[in-house]
């Protein structure tokens, strides 16, 4: 009877110490809900650009549009190939919707609706279609058989494009004093053409260097000053090949 006995105390102490643990822990606070983000009525959140029919039955469309949060943009592309539809997704730059809403308010969106049929229609050729949706629902839509600028569709499809292929970014390397932060602006001709990034790395003199990365979107010349580094402002000139590649055509180096 002993060894039942041991056993049969040792579970009641168990128990019991299990119930007094349970009654000490404390209550955990009720977890609260993060509230969706609120969009303003006029911000863009999704750009379609596509490409149908004509002789060879065209099927081609790039969506650029935001995610549950504004820092995370995604770009889809969706192609016939082989008579089968594929997709395929790209992480483009946080602020690349913001750069676009800018790009393509020279095209007066809001007036797409009333333009006229454009004259000049090559028959059998594919239809190119430019759709953005805002956040109250809004959308515009233009086709390339309506009288608007071609570059519309050209410069919108090369800026969706240059996303998803790997290109030449031009770099360049600014010296920043030991006690000093990275005070300075980039004024580009055409922001439409190029995107930038920034990292900083440390130096033999204990101050820091800043290095900029500028990536190609829409072939053509582009002229930056940067305003801030000492020795007063610098100008790059710079060119986007067909490849989305850039290169500068100045050779003085900053």
């Amino acid at each position: 009877m002993k060894p039942l006995m041991i056993i049969v105390l040792v579970t009641a102490l168990a128990a019991g110490a299990a119930a007094a643990l349970h009654i000490a822990l404390p209550k955990q606070p009720a977890q609260t809900p993060v509230p969706p983000i609120a969009w303003p009525d006029d911000s863009l959140q999704q750009v379609e650009y596509s490409v149908y029919g004509g002789m060879e039955n065209q099927s081609l469309t790039y969506t650029l549009r935001w995610e549950d949060n504004r820092y995370t943009p995604t770009l889809t592309v969706n192609r016939m190939q082989n008579g089968e539809e594929r997709a395929y997704t790209y992480s483009p730059a946080w602020n690349t919707m913001d750069d676009f809403e800018a790009f393509i308010a020279a095209y007066s969106p809001e007036g797409w609706a009333d333009l006229p049929q454009s004259e000049l229609q090559a028959l059998d050729a594919p239809v190119s279609r430019v759709t953005l949706t805002y956040a109250d629902g809004t959308e515009y839509t233009v086709t390339d058989d309506k009288e608007v600028d071609g570059a519309l569709f050209r410069n919108t499809l090369c800026f969706l494009e240059s996303y998803t292929v790997a290109s030449q970014p031009y770099e360049l390397t600014l010296s920043i004093p030991a006690a000093g932060e990275p005070e300075y602006e980039l004024h580009f001709s055409a922001p439409e053409k190029v995107w930038y990034t920034a990292y900083k790395q440390q130096d033999a003199q204990g101050g820091h260097q800043e290095i900029l990365r500028i990536y190609g979107r829409i072939p053509g010349d582009v002229l930056l000053i940067i305003d801030g580094p000492e020795g007063g402002p610098i100008q790059c000139m710079l060119r986007v090949d067909a490849g989305y590649n850039v290169t500068r055509l100045d050779q003085n180096e900053p």
